[in-house]
C-alpha cells in the first residue's frame, strides 16, 4: 500500500528543514506529487533519506585523517596534481617549440 507524506512529515522523516526539502524538490533531487498540498511517497522519502545520510557520513569521513575515505581523497588529489603537472609541462614544451620554430 502506498503511503503519502506531506512536506512537513517528509522533512521530519529525512531530518531536514521544510525549506531544505523545498530546495531539494526544486533541484529535482527527490520525486513528489505536485498539488496542494505537495505530497511525497513514503518509500521515496525513506530511500532518499538513507542516501542523504550516507552522503553526509562520507563527507564527514573525508575530514577525518586516517579514514579510508580521507586516504582515497588524498590519493586522488595527488594523482590529479601529477596529471596537471604533466599537462603544464607539455604545454610549455609546445610553446617553446613554436617559439623556436619562428
Amino acid at each position: 500500500m502506498i503511503r503519502l507524506l506531506t512536506q512537513a512529515e517528509a522533512a521530519k522523516r529525512m531530518g531536514v528543514s521544510v525549506e531544505k526539502l523545498k530546495r531539494l524538490r526544486g533541484q529535482g533531487m527527490i520525486s513528489y506529487i505536485p498539488g496542494r498540498p505537495v505530497l511525497f511517497d513514503e518509500k521515496d522519502v525513506d530511500e532518499f533519506a538513507a542516501a542523504y545520510a550516507e552522503r553526509k557520513r562520507v563527507k564527514a569521513a573525508l575530514k577525518v585523517p586516517g579514514s579510508p575515505e580521507y586516504l582515497e581523497k588524498k590519493r586522488q588529489d595527488a594523482e590529479g596534481r601529477h596529471c596537471m603537472r604533466i599537462r603544464v609541462m607539455m604545454i610549455h614544451r609546445e610553446m617553446a617549440r613554436k617559439r623556436g620554430g619562428k
